[in-house]
């Protein structure tokens, strides 16, 4: 998975992927505190909780599941034009 900085849904998805805020840190190359802060301000925004928080675990929400999945769709939408812009880019332009 890409990341780019301040992309706090990547840090969301990198969490829902891993289980947890401190491997998505370490997948991420990120402080753990960084991947909670990037949580903290997508609730926020949200205006909803996207994990219930225990001291031990996190368990995704129902709507940290419904965002997760639209994410995740938008995600791969986003890769797939980039990836389709970048192999047109590099064709020579008299293939065009």
């Amino acid at each position: 998975m890409r990341h780019y900085p301040g992309d706090d849904i990547g840090v969301f998805l990198a969490v829902c992927d891993s289980g947890n805020f401190t491997a998505a840190a370490a997948l991420l190359g990120l402080t753990p505190s960084a991947v909670t802060k990037a949580i903290q301000r997508l609730e926020n925004r949200l205006k909803t909780p996207l994990f219930t928080r225990t001291t031990r675990q996190q368990t995704i929400t129902a709507e940290g599941v419904i965002y997760r999945d639209a994410c995740r769709t938008a995600r791969h939408e986003v890769d797939r034009v980039e990836t389709l812009l970048a192999n047109t880019m590099a064709e020579p332009a008299g293939q065009r």
